[in-house]
């Protein structure tokens, strides 16, 4: 049996913060927070636009992320991203490296 696809992602809110979640369908999932109607914290931070997305995970990975980014701080928050986003350039070459381990000042 085929595993549902989840995916990641980072909002950037009007307000200059990020919200991270979870879904299936993005398109969906993005327009509910724009009519507010996905999350209490975006219904009082209205989201610019998307940020960054990771898809094509597991459910277990997809909430792992997500609980994983909620305890960084900003500046490691935008640190994953830009990380993250060399990560796909890697893969797309065929180079991927095993893994990025991205730790708080806080650890």
């Amino acid at each position: 049996m085929k595993e549902d696809m989840w995916v990641f992602y980072v909002l950037l809110c009007r307000k200059g913060t990020y919200y991270a979640g979870v879904t299936k369908d993005m398109s969906r999932r993005y327009h509910q927070h724009v009519r507010g109607k996905a999350s209490k914290y975006t219904r009082s931070h209205p989201p610019k636009h998307i940020a960054f997305t990771v898809g094509g995970l597991s459910k277990h990975i997809a909430m792992s992320m997500e609980a994983n980014f909620k305890n960084l701080r900003r500046v490691k928050k935008e640190e994953f991203m830009r990380a993250e986003g060399k990560l796909w350039n890697y893969f797309q070459e065929g180079r991927a490296p095993l893994y990025v381990t991205i730790r708080d000042a806080h650890e």
